[in-house]
């Protein structure tokens, strides 16, 4: 049974492992600097989301999920299954409705998110939540940007 929970500060450990993770880092972000545990731990404190979540399956901790406040009215969707077991089950899935409907909630319309192009599952997946790749160019290279009007 996946659960979305606040995160916790106990939570930093995670984070930690995720950010050092080299196959994760691969397959999403591709932003292999060398973080030292003091950088990993200011950017935890600062990037203190109430609207970040930590995606758990049967009490274990298998992923994260946020939306983060964006220019324009935008709220940018981050998903990410770490544990690799995990992957292709439809958690990621799970979360993201999840994570609409508390958008909804809050009353945002405008989400946006990040994709690499190869990935073509997770696009499609997208997709089906009715995001559609977006003219507006994504932070870097590596990603293409996709919009969603809810």
């Amino acid at each position: 049974m996946l659960i979305l929970r606040d995160v916790q500060d106990n939570d930093i450990e995670y984070f930690m492992k995720v950010w050092r993770d080299k196959d994760l880092i691969a397959s999403t972000s591709g932003d292999f600097t060398d973080y030292s545990d003091r950088e990993l731990k200011a950017w935890f404190r600062v990037k203190g989301n109430p609207l970040g979540k930590i995606i758990c399956v049967d009490n274990k901790i298998v992923g994260d999920v946020s939306l983060t406040k964006e220019a324009g009215g935008w709220y940018e969707l981050g998903v990410r299954i770490a544990e690799e077991p995990y992957r292709n089950k439809g958690y990621g899935t799970e979360a993201i409705g999840q994570m609409l409907d508390l958008a909804r909630q809050h009353g945002f319309n405008k989400i946006c998110l990040q994709a690499r192009p190869e990935n073509a599952r997770a696009i499609k997946v997208y997709k089906n939540f009715g995001f559609k790749k977006s003219g507006t160019p994504a932070s870097t290279d590596f990603y293409e940007r996709y919009d969603l009007f809810l």
